[in-house]
């Protein structure tokens, strides 16, 4: 089977809204990442938005038959490339092990 890296950064604190609008979606799950907007002082406006300093970076492996049902549907909810200033982007994944796909 082949497999898609999707991962979305978003604010702190909406990684659970991720992982959930993903499960709804056909993922089994994600893992979440804290990181930080590197250059950013504080709380700067880019583009009249203001850019937080702290991220939830949320990673789910997908099929490839489920990445765009699971992109749409946190698109969808979050408003990422609306209302959002959150970002995702996919990654073509080589080779995987430890996942079962026969549940």
């Amino acid at each position: 089977m082949e497999y898609k890296a999707i991962y979305t950064v978003v604010n702190k604190g909406m990684a659970d809204k991720v992982l959930k609008c993903a499960k709804i979606a056909g993922s089994k799950g994600g893992t979440v990442i804290q990181g930080m907007n590197s250059g950013v002082t504080n709380s700067e406006k880019f583009f009249n938005k203001e850019i937080e300093q702290e991220r939830d970076i949320v990673l789910t492996l997908s099929n490839t038959e489920n990445t765009d049902k699971i992109v749409e549907s946190i698109k969808e909810t979050i408003g990422i490339g609306k209302d959002s200033d959150g970002i995702i982007f996919i990654l073509d994944v080589s080779n995987v092990t430890g996942i079962n796909d026969h549940e």
